[in-house]
């Protein structure tokens, strides 16, 4: 256990306690939480898109508050239908995706104004006031008053209050609930009354609101789910927007929350926009369609048509995001099973028999773009965390990986001995998992790593799985046997990635059990230095390596550049994760036509 002497002894400021929150003053007995987060420069005025033409004034960015046009309908589009729609029933993208509309949390990520030039930002209140602590242990937050659910049947305009909150932690941390190991840290929570609550920790953790602010975990469920009505069948909520119909498999559509108590920072109403439309289109050649003739707002083209669609549409504007995603091997039963993978040499075989640079340049399209001027280089490689999460990135083709950042080259001929050395000369065969709801780009990209797999001596045979029967329920969850290719849930607190690799988390999708990575991902939850945390993270990705649990990927390395209709306004992000989009982004869009 920590010496809680410690906080007595020495006061602890915003850097050292809560990394990206806005937590302010000189130390935890006064800290609270303000209405905005910080940590980031004010961002540039935008004068060229990032696709390197010039751009109108304000084009997607920060607008004067006389300039914003109010209503409308935002026509977007969604791939697919959630598994469910019961915010703690799964941890699917799209489950989350979902959620985030229509449910308060405590807390959120603040966004910011594309572009900005952060690496990310801070950590605001949703639907609490203040969170105060004097010893790091015991945590008292207060809601904000007044805060009014919709006029919707059966919570017809009430008062939010601390009884939901206590509703939906109970949900949260049943043995049912999906996302229950994120809050393992917490001892209990208590209703001190209307407006307050506790949460006493099992020990000091120092990134309590950074967790909670995570949008895949706490959400604000009113406590007549439980019976006034089914979870399952609708979302009734104090976030931004009010479902009013959901058809699977064609469309949901949300309008305006005129009870949503967040407003922009002039104090303007949010959501800006009076209605939010999503269309069910699971093809990319019908997404893109559609896009193209003003039926969605916004697309992010696969990298061999952005050249084209750009020349077609100079009206667009673009904007880009780099090395955001986690795409990974992932072992069944990886250090504990009879089976070849669970030999190190084979997982190292298999790292090694990877082109990256190849599937790179496959899904990224990288010497088109640079050629046509655009920022497409790809210079980091992702590792188990995101490439754009620096400095806790470690990069894999830098002396400071050490011995094991070998296994991330390319050598078909290391790959073949190393098969030989584990008794494989001519090698094995094993099913290999992944789901095509990703995309065509991930189908593209799974189907070359077939071919390169196959050229160094594997024998895969593969099995395409329907993402929310098998693929999110099952093989995600460490249910399958062989290998699969797999892409990592985006967390805005960096300490996740671990907590979800190596601990005893039922999403440890390779099952790994190891002593010292366990250690190692103990030591970094709870670490106040920044650098020593840093150290920490990357000695984590080390090891990792050193023994491939989990081996990353090409895919979510590069640049992609998301086009935007020209009447699109007010784009906001984050950097730090994607399914806060439905309260973080979703409501600051604006029309101007």
């Amino acid at each position: 256990m920590r010496d809680h002497g410690y906080w007595a002894r020495r006061p602890i400021g915003r850097r050292q306690v809560m990394r990206g929150t806005a937590l302010g003053a000189a130390g935890l007995a006064a800290a609270a939480l303000v209405g905005c987060g910080g940590g980031d420069e004010a961002p540039p005025a935008a004068t060229a898109t990032a696709a390197g033409s010039a751009a109108p004034a304000a084009t997607g960015t920060a607008a004067p508050a006389s300039a914003i046009k109010i209503g409308g309908t935002f026509q977007h589009f969604t791939g697919g239908d959630p598994p469910t729609i019961d915010p703690f029933g799964n941890l699917s993208f799209q489950t989350k995706g979902f959620a985030v509309y229509h449910y308060g949390r405590l807390f959120q990520r603040d966004t910011k104004d594309w572009p900005f030039p952060g690496a990310g930002t801070g950590v605001k209140g949703d639907i609490a006031e203040s969170a105060e602590t004097t010893d790091g242990l015991t945590w008292v937050v207060k809601l904000k008053p007044g805060i009014m659910y919709p006029n919707v049947a059966p919570v017809s305009g009430r008062a939010l209050s601390t009884e939901d909150v206590a509703f939906s932690w109970d949900r949260l941390t049943s043995a049912a609930a999906a996302g229950a190991d994120f809050v393992k840290f917490v001892d209990r929570m208590e209703v001190v009354d209307d407006t307050t609550v506790k949460f006493t920790l099992k020990d000091v953790f120092p990134f309590f609101l950074e967790t909670l602010a995570d949008p895949t975990i706490l959400y604000i469920v009113p406590k007549e789910a439980d019976g006034g009505f089914d979870i399952n069948q609708t979302s009734i909520g104090s976030g931004p927007f009010i479902l009013d119909e959901y058809r699977p498999g064609e469309v949901i559509r949300r309008s305006a929350n005129p009870n949503y108590h967040l407003k922009d920072e002039d104090g303007g109403r949010l959501p800006r926009v009076d209605a939010y439309e999503e269309a069910i289109i699971p093809e990319y050649q019908a997404q893109l369609a559609q896009f193209e003739t003003g039926q969605i707002a916004w697309l992010t083209p696969g990298a061999d048509d952005l050249l084209d669609v750009k020349g077609r549409h100079p009206e667009y504007w673009f904007a880009d995001s780099k090395g955001t995603g986690v795409g990974f091997f992932i072992f069944s039963e990886a250090s504990h099973t009879d089976q070849p993978w669970g030999d190190e040499r084979v997982r190292h075989a298999l790292s090694m028999a990877i082109d990256r640079p190849a599937l790179n340049e496959l899904q990224y399209n990288v010497s088109a773009l640079v050629g046509a001027g655009l920022d497409a280089a790809i210079t980091d490689w992702t590792n188990i965390v995101p490439a754009n999460r620096k400095p806790y990135w470690l990069d894999p083709n830098s002396p400071e990986h050490g011995e094991s950042g070998k296994y991330f080259q390319f050598n078909l001929d290391e790959a073949r001995k190393l098969l030989a050395a584990a008794g494989h000369p001519d090698g094995f065969e094993f099913s290999y998992h992944y789901t095509p709801r990703y995309g065509s780009a991930f189908v593209g990209q799974a189907e070359a790593t077939h071919a390169m797999l196959t050229a160094a001596g594997f024998k895969p045979q593969t099995q395409t799985e329907d993402y929310n029967a098998v693929y999110i329920t099952q093989t995600f969850q460490g249910n399958f046997g062989g290998i699969a290719l797999a892409l990592q849930t985006g967390f805005a607190e960096i300490g996740s990635y671990p907590t979800r690799y190596f601990t005893d988390n039922p999403l440890n999708n390779s099952r790994v059990d190891d002593a010292e990575l366990r250690d190692l991902t103990a030591k970094q939850a709870v670490e106040f230095d920044e650098e020593a945390r840093i150290e920490l993270l990357h000695e984590i990705q080390r090891k990792n390596m050193e023994h491939g649990y989990y081996v990353p990927h090409g895919y979510g390395a590069g640049a992609s550049f998301t086009a935007f209709q020209p009447f699109v306004q007010g784009y906001r992000q984050n950097k730090t994760g994607v399914y806060g989009y439905g309260s973080e982004t979703a409501p600051y869009f604006w029309l101007d036509k």
